[in-house]
């Protein structure tokens, strides 16, 4: 019963810790101590407006003052933009079902419209707010994850927050959405199992969602057997007025049954193909990663690693037994995890600093299959500051590490570690020094890449290194 107990007491825990952390941190304190949680539309407009006057006061005195410069205002606008008109227009209060929810209610008492019209799009498709003339003009908007097909270099899906799955096959130069017709739009991630055939064996799953800000809800991880055509349910689903974020769903690359799912709700593993699930670890996880080659053996070496106060847990017998192998301080969050086959006692960890606006906390590395890591680099120290808008940055600079994170490392050289935050970074010495390889805007020295990365990959097939941001998809040969 004292077991049951806990188990509700932490969901309902999670439920609220989730909802809050659905943007920058540095403002929630503003948000009134009376309502413990349930918070209105209106709450957090206020909230914001308080935040922001501090920023405005410092530089009242300045006639360049733009708003753009509070931290996390752009990430707070566009929340906001899409709440709005879906909350109670009175009240403020946030809906508790999803409009596809409403739609199925809908039909029970009405009778269906027909689906045979023809729609001919008329957007501007030139439109993209920029006009330098460079990549950050990019207007294709953000995404959140990749995930190539290992048997052809040209294919391969991209996920949105807000936009759905979507897949190429020449490459990148077209591309068609998978799920115009589900009732969740947001993708954070992408899995297939390990005997995928485009032609005979097309199942996909998606975990649903918007991981990084929370612009569409979680319904759970969903499957297609047909490519993508039509899409079902799993035994993993999630109501939209519980407020879960699926940050990482991973497949047994030897064994299709067996998947893992870190959630915001804690950490869930299936043994029949995503049919039915079990909760093995309660937590609010934001990333997870499998040990390279770790289940040729044996049932496989899982990392997982949360957000508040962040931890690293470590299962070694494939995700029923778990133990804590990184605590970070009270100032750090969000901690993502990057591997490498080039060297699978290697793996390394990045912490933004809670106490400083989301600038860059420190990057631990591991040498022992993440059983303990050591920082290698302090992002507290002077200029070192990685997660900022320029090149040279202070930890009073702050950043976006609550909302935009990129970490992965070389598959060919475990000394190679790419990280993303506002603009990117290249490291060749494990971590402990990093150039910046490209930037959000001219003058930083390097080729100009749309700004905030929330994903970054080495290809396994030719070591291609991709990056998803806040405009779309990148790539680098070099």
């Amino acid at each position: 019963m004292k077991k049951l107990l806990f188990s509700l007491f932490l969901s309902v825990f999670l439920i609220i810790a989730n909802y809050t952390q659905l943007l920058s941190q540095p403002w929630l304190s503003y948000l009134p101590s009376d309502k413990q949680g349930n918070y209105t539309l209106f709450d957090y407009q206020q909230a914001f407006e308080q935040y922001s006057q501090q920023f405005q006061d410092v530089t009242e005195q300045s006639d360049e003052f733009e708003e753009h410069q509070i931290p996390g205002y752009a990430q707070f606008k566009r929340w906001e933009w899409y709440w709005e008109p879906r909350v109670n227009p009175v009240t403020g209060e946030f809906p508790e079902k999803t409009a596809w929810e409403v739609w199925q209610e809908y039909k029970k008492t009405h009778s269906a419209k027909s689906l045979s019209g023809t729609w001919v799009s008329r957007g501007d498709y030139g439109y993209d707010g920029y006009d330098d003339g460079s990549p950050q003009e990019s207007g294709t908007g953000r995404l959140n994850c990749i995930l190539f097909d290992p048997n052809d270099d040209n294919h391969f899906w991209v996920g949105a927050p807000a936009g759905g799955l979507w897949e190429t096959t020449d490459g990148g130069k077209n591309w068609v959405c998978l799920t115009d017709d589900n009732p969740i739009l947001g993708v954070s991630d992408i899995a297939i199992p390990p005997d995928y055939d485009r032609n005979s064996n097309p199942v996909i799953y998606i975990a649903t969602g918007d991981r990084d800000a929370g612009d569409d809800p979680s319904i759970g991880v969903l499957v297609s057997n047909d490519g993508g055509q039509t899409w079902n349910t799993t035994g993993l689903t999630f109501s939209v007025s519980s407020y879960v974020k699926i940050g990482r769903l991973i497949i047994n690359p030897n064994d299709k049954n067996v998947m893992w799912a870190a959630t915001t709700w804690g950490l869930y593993r299936s043994a029949d193909a995503g049919n039915s699930w079990t909760r093995e670890v309660y937590d609010d996880f934001i990333d997870m990663e499998l040990i390279p080659g770790s289940t040729a053996n044996h049932a496989g070496t899982i990392l997982a690693s949360t957000k508040s106060n962040p931890r690293v847990y470590k299962s070694t017998d494939g995700g029923y037994n778990w133990t804590t192998v990184f605590s970070g301080s009270s100032d750090e969050y969000r901690c993502d995890i990057a591997v490498t086959p080039a060297d699978t006692n290697y793996v390394y960890i990045v912490t933004s600093d809670d106490a400083n606006n989301s600038a860059l906390y420190g990057i631990y590395q591991s040498t022992d299959a993440g059983s303990s890591f050591t920082q290698v680099y302090d992002g507290r120290q002077s200029g070192q500051n990685l997660y900022g808008w320029y090149v040279n940055n202070n930890s009073s600079d702050g950043g976006q590490g609550w909302y935009d994170v990129a970490l992965a490392v070389s598959n060919t050289d475990k000394n190679v570690v790419y990280l993303g935050g506002v603009n990117g970074w290249i490291s060749t010495d494990g971590a402990s020094s990093f150039t910046i390889c490209n930037g959000w805007t001219s003058g930083l020295g390097c080729d100009i890449v749309h700004a905030d990365h929330h994903n970054a990959y080495f290809r396994l097939s030719d070591n291609r290194l991709f990056d998803v941001n806040d405009g779309g998809i990148y790539y680098c040969d070099n």
